[in-house]
């Protein structure tokens, strides 16, 4: 479910329809989703797919 919150959310951002508040709380709610899924993608060794909420992590944590 959490993967289909995640690209939700990054379409919500990609719209450019918030404000700069809701911005910010679309993306901590995003870095806060892609942390769970690549501590689960980590524990059940899918290291691809934790690399590719990693880099996320690091995209998002540098635009706030």
């Amino acid at each position: 479910m959490d993967r289909f919150r995640v690209q939700a959310l990054e379409n919500i951002l990609a719209s450019g329809n918030l404000g700069e508040t809701q911005s910010k709380a679309v993306r901590e709610m995003l870095l806060g989703k892609c942390q769970i899924l690549a501590s689960g993608a980590l524990k059940r060794g899918k290291t691809d797919r934790a690399k590719i909420y990693q880099d996320k992590i690091e995209f998002y944590q540098g635009v706030i």
